[in-house]
């Protein structure tokens, strides 16, 4: 299906169990970011529930694929989202279906009844997560006396998340697993010229005096123990630090506010929404061109909410992180 937005041409697949539903999508929608396993979405389709009874079944594969170019011959299909039917909800006269990525699996998979004396964090990751792509940056732990009881793949993964302060995230079916922000380092830096690339934007300049920030700054001992101290301004944007081996609190406190105060820089802060013409994700990187000086810069991607539909055709939007 390919149909005339705007001044583009937007083109979409979307494949369900073994069947083509391209020309059925009313909308799409989801949010992804680092900092979240599980990514769900609300896919609305122009049809009843009894007319696709037998192609649509929780646990079905879901495929979404969308292009909008400037050109009637070009297509550039970006790969929107790969998951599962989570969710079937009928309405009057739209399908709506909840859809979750591949932590949908995990949550699914044989609960694991384990216990180990001692193992270093990879090997707890590597002998339970098949799916890991990437783990470079996951620290050299050691966990004594791991003992996992009736947990799925799912509860063992944010357990290890929550206790050694690790993010993980999925890419279509691979698993990412390490430190926050240094996961995946390599992504593409997409560029946008704020003059023309922007359908509209809430980005905000401010100098460094204005920007307010604390944070819980913890630190992981040897042993698997959290040692946390918060600081920073009372009233200011919440923020978390991470650090390994800071053994007592007022060492721990002065290098978290160090660290907080190299924070506090001139920059924007905020969100912006595009066409649809190029493709990003959560941990990309954005350098952003305009002709106030104040709005240049470069930019680590905390979360992007996509949005698929014969309406808008592609819209993403996406919620700056830190300068880089």
């Amino acid at each position: 299906m390919k149909v005339l937005i705007m001044a583009y041409f937007f083109q979409v697949f979307l494949q369900i169990g073994n069947t083509d539903f391209s020309t059925v999508l009313n909308s799409f929608t989801t949010t992804e970011t680092w900092e979240e396993t599980s990514q769900t979405a609300d896919l609305l389709l122009a049809q009843k529930r009894t007319e696709v009874s037998d192609q649509i079944q929780k646990g079905s594969k879901v495929i979404l694929r969308a292009s909008q170019t400037r050109r009637e011959t070009e297509s550039d299909f970006q790969n929107v989202f790969e998951g599962y039917v989570k969710e079937i909800q009928p309405t009057d006269n739209l399908l709506k279906i909840v859809l979750e990525n591949e932590a949908y699996q995990l949550k699914r998979k044989q609960a694991i009844t384990t216990s180990y004396g001692n193992a270093t964090l990879k090997d707890l990751l590597s002998n339970h997560f098949p799916e890991i792509k990437n783990m470079d940056s996951v620290p050299d732990m050691v966990a004594r006396n791991v003992v996992i009881r009736g947990k799925t793949p799912y509860q063992l993964l944010e357990d290890l998340k929550q206790k050694y302060l690790i993010e993980a995230y999925f890419r279509g079916r691979e698993l990412h697993v390490g430190m926050p922000f240094l996961i995946e380092t390599e992504l593409p830096v997409v560029e946008y010229d704020l003059g023309q690339d922007l359908h509209h934007d809430n980005l905000k300049f401010r100098e460094a005096g204005e920007v307010k920030l604390k944070a819980k700054a913890t630190s992981i001992q040897k042993d698997g123990s959290k040692l946390s101290v918060e600081v920073g301004d009372t009233e200011g944007e919440q923020r978390s630090l991470f650090y390994r081996g800071i053994e007592s609190e007022e060492a721990l406190r002065a290098l978290a506010t160090a660290d907080l105060n190299k924070l506090k820089v001139d920059g924007l802060s905020g969100s912006f929404t595009d066409f649809g013409l190029k493709f990003l994700s959560h941990s990309y990187k954005v350098r952003l061109k305009a002709g106030d000086t104040k709005k240049n810069g470069r930019f680590w991607v905390d979360k992007v909410r996509t949005e698929v539909s014969v309406k808008v055709g592609i819209e993403r939007k996406i919620f700056l992180g830190r300068a880089v």
